[in-house]
């Protein structure tokens, strides 16, 4: 399952703004502005895949959305 990488002992994004700065309460960018932040897991492919299994040397699995 995809996640969101948080802030260390924290439920907070780690995001961060545009000049690289952590995006928290003290640095937050005014709305329109642009942040990044670090995903992990591709989410539901098609074929599917078993937990922990890894893509094979053909790398044949494309993303997909849920039925």
């Amino acid at each position: 399952m995809p996640g969101i990488f948080v802030r260390e002992g924290k439920t907070q994004a780690a995001a961060v703004n545009e000049d690289g700065s952590p995006n928290d309460e003290p640095g937050a960018v005014p709305i329109g502005s642009g942040i990044a932040f670090n995903v992990t897991g591709i989410g539901l492919v098609d074929p599917a895949l078993e937990d922990g299994q890894t893509v094979g040397e053909d790398g044949e699995v494309r993303p997909t959305q849920p039925d």
